[in-house]
Protein backbone atom coordinates (compact mmCIF):
# COMPACT_ATOMS: atom_id res chain seq x y z
CA UNK A 1 0.00 0.00 0.00
CA UNK A 2 1.19 3.14 -0.80
CA UNK A 3 1.82 5.80 1.97
CA UNK A 4 0.42 8.87 1.18
CA UNK A 5 1.96 12.58 2.78
CA UNK A 6 0.42 15.75 3.86
CA UNK A 7 1.01 19.14 3.24
CA UNK A 8 2.50 19.12 6.81
CA UNK A 9 4.27 16.48 6.23
CA UNK A 10 5.76 17.55 2.96
CA UNK A 11 6.81 21.14 4.34
CA UNK A 12 8.23 19.30 7.61
CA UNK A 13 10.07 16.30 5.55
CA UNK A 14 11.59 19.03 3.11
CA UNK A 15 12.08 21.58 5.83
CA UNK A 16 10.41 24.20 3.72
CA UNK A 17 7.32 26.59 4.51
CA UNK A 18 3.88 25.94 2.91
CA UNK A 19 4.31 29.36 0.71
CA UNK A 20 7.58 27.98 -0.87
CA UNK A 21 5.46 24.70 -0.91
CA UNK A 22 3.13 26.58 -3.19
CA UNK A 23 5.32 28.56 -5.26
CA UNK A 24 7.25 25.24 -6.38
CA UNK A 25 3.54 23.66 -7.29
CA UNK A 26 2.81 26.80 -9.41
CA UNK A 27 5.98 26.81 -11.13
CA UNK A 28 6.29 23.58 -11.94
CA UNK A 29 9.25 22.96 -10.16
CA UNK A 30 7.63 20.15 -7.63
CA UNK A 31 5.23 16.63 -8.27
CA UNK A 32 1.58 17.66 -8.47
CA UNK A 33 -0.69 15.71 -6.22
CA UNK A 34 -1.91 12.88 -6.50
CA UNK A 35 -5.52 13.67 -5.34
CA UNK A 36 -5.22 17.22 -7.55
CA UNK A 37 -7.61 19.26 -4.91
CA UNK A 38 -7.11 22.25 -3.23
CA UNK A 39 -8.56 21.31 0.50
CA UNK A 40 -6.59 18.57 0.82
CA UNK A 41 -3.28 18.19 -0.72
CA UNK A 42 -1.56 14.32 -0.97
CA UNK A 43 1.43 12.99 -2.39
CA UNK A 44 2.85 9.38 -2.42
CA UNK A 45 6.34 8.49 -0.71
CA UNK A 46 7.56 7.22 -3.89
CA UNK A 47 6.68 11.15 -5.70
CA UNK A 48 8.46 12.56 -2.73
CA UNK A 49 11.81 10.09 -3.02
CA UNK A 50 11.62 10.08 -6.60
CA UNK A 51 11.73 14.11 -6.97
CA UNK A 52 14.47 14.02 -4.06
CA UNK A 53 16.49 12.14 -6.10
CA UNK A 54 16.41 14.26 -9.58
CA UNK A 55 17.92 17.33 -7.02
CA UNK A 56 20.96 15.54 -6.53
CA UNK A 57 22.06 17.69 -9.70
CA UNK A 58 24.04 20.25 -7.81
CA UNK A 59 22.55 23.86 -7.38
CA UNK A 60 25.35 25.60 -8.07
CA UNK A 61 24.93 24.19 -12.12
CA UNK A 62 22.33 26.59 -12.31
CA UNK A 63 23.46 29.99 -11.47
CA UNK A 64 20.46 31.94 -9.32
CA UNK A 65 19.59 35.51 -10.54
CA UNK A 66 20.98 38.19 -8.43
CA UNK A 67 22.76 36.43 -5.97
CA UNK A 68 26.42 36.94 -4.80
CA UNK A 69 28.88 33.83 -5.40
CA UNK A 70 29.18 33.05 -1.55
CA UNK A 71 24.94 33.59 -1.09
CA UNK A 72 24.66 30.87 -4.01
CA UNK A 73 27.52 28.53 -1.99
CA UNK A 74 25.46 29.14 1.07
CA UNK A 75 22.35 28.27 -0.45
CA UNK A 76 23.26 25.37 -1.84
CA UNK A 77 24.81 23.98 1.37
CA UNK A 78 21.63 24.74 3.25
CA UNK A 79 20.08 22.86 0.20
CA UNK A 80 21.83 19.68 0.61
CA UNK A 81 21.40 19.91 4.37
CA UNK A 82 17.82 20.14 4.35
CA UNK A 83 18.08 17.20 0.98
CA UNK A 84 19.74 14.88 3.60
CA UNK A 85 17.38 15.42 6.39
CA UNK A 86 14.54 14.57 4.36
CA UNK A 87 15.90 11.32 2.75
CA UNK A 88 17.19 10.27 6.30
CA UNK A 89 13.73 10.93 7.92
CA UNK A 90 12.10 9.03 4.41
CA UNK A 91 14.31 5.98 5.48
CA UNK A 92 13.30 5.81 9.36
CA UNK A 93 10.15 6.04 8.24
CA UNK A 94 10.57 3.01 5.75
CA UNK A 95 12.32 0.90 8.68
CA UNK A 96 9.89 1.93 10.77
CA UNK A 97 6.49 0.59 8.42
CA UNK A 98 8.86 -2.55 8.01
CA UNK A 99 9.21 -3.65 11.40
CA UNK A 100 5.81 -2.58 12.13
CA UNK A 101 4.91 -4.72 9.84
CA UNK A 102 7.56 -7.45 11.02
CA UNK A 103 6.13 -7.30 14.23
CA UNK A 104 2.93 -7.50 12.89
CA UNK A 105 2.98 -10.86 11.35
CA UNK A 106 5.33 -12.60 14.39
CA UNK A 107 2.36 -11.69 16.49
CA UNK A 108 0.06 -13.69 13.86
CA UNK A 109 2.33 -16.46 14.46
CA UNK A 110 1.78 -16.85 17.64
Amino acid sequence: MKRLLTVAEVTDLLRISYPTLCRWLDAGLFPQPVNGRKRKLLWTEQQIEEWMNRQSTPVNATPLPNVSPSQQKRETKAFQQRQEAARQTLLRHANYRKGQHNSQQKGDQS
